[in-house]
């Protein structure tokens, strides 16, 4: 149970994320209270989601549903609850083949590795090896109920028109072994989220690999899984 007030706020905004990126439905304070052992009523748990609506980090779109995270909420949430974690035995199992694939062969096995970081991850993946771009599991992104929204349509179609050089605007971006970047910090568009990882890659020179999808992604599993891709791929000679 949180210690105090501001540790219950923070562990209400975590709930309330982990709830909305689940099942993208407003995520209503009666609903915490009776999935959680919060050991507060849903009176206080209410008060805690007005308040961190007033710092921003939550908004009820519509009155009397529940709330979802900001654009500036899902960085807090990335910065303050997104830590380095081990990818799951099952994920990592499906990924060796695909590494192995591209140790024989780097540039020609691209395209088949994007594809399975796509089927793994459920989102978007781009990658660009040496002066190569691969963009596959669109449908991932389309299928998602924030695309029944005509601006995101039309930002998903745009990365397709200029893969390229969006991707190499990401790269520039990147900071640290795996960068996430939200809704304006974000080339591939204002509305979408990308988890971007650079490396030298063996015989091509520089490599990208990211995911790519709306705000509402699983940052924890994706980051982890940039982590882990980064992590092996280097290992290769």
């Amino acid at each position: 149970m949180p210690e105090s007030a501001e540790d219950r706020l923070k562990e209400v905004f975590r709930i309330v994320v982990r709830e909305y990126l689940r099942s993208a439905e407003p995520v209503g304070s009666a609903h915490l209270v009776t999935r959680y052992r919060l050991g507060v009523s849903p009176a206080t748990v209410r008060n805690d989601m007005v308040e961190l609506e007033e710092r921003g980090l939550l908004v009820q779109p519509h009155t009397s549903a529940g709330r979802i995270p900001t654009e500036a909420g899902y960085r807090y949430y990335v910065d303050q609850f997104v830590h380095r974690e081990s990818l799951e035995e099952r994920r990592r199992k499906e990924l060796e083949q695909a590494v192995h694939d591209l140790e024989n062969d780097m540039e020609a096995a691209g395209r088949a590795f994007a594809k399975k970081v796509a089927e793994i991850t459920g989102e978007t993946a781009i990658v660009r090896f040496g002066t190569q771009a691969y963009l596959t599991g669109v449908s991932n992104m389309l299928q998602k109920p924030e695309f029944s929204e005509g601006e995101l349509m039309r930002e998903a179609m745009r990365v397709i028109d200029d893969l390229d050089a969006l991707t190499l605007d990401a790269r520039s971006r990147v900071n640290d072994d795996v960068t996430v970047l939200i809704g304006r910090e974000n080339p591939f568009g204002h509305g979408l989220s990308s988890v971007i990882t650079v490396f030298a890659a063996p015989g091509v020179g520089e490599a990208v690999i990211g995911v790519l999808g709306p705000q509402r992604m699983d940052y924890d599993a994706n980051v982890s899984l940039m982590r882990y891709l980064r992590e092996r791929l280097e290992e290769l000679e």
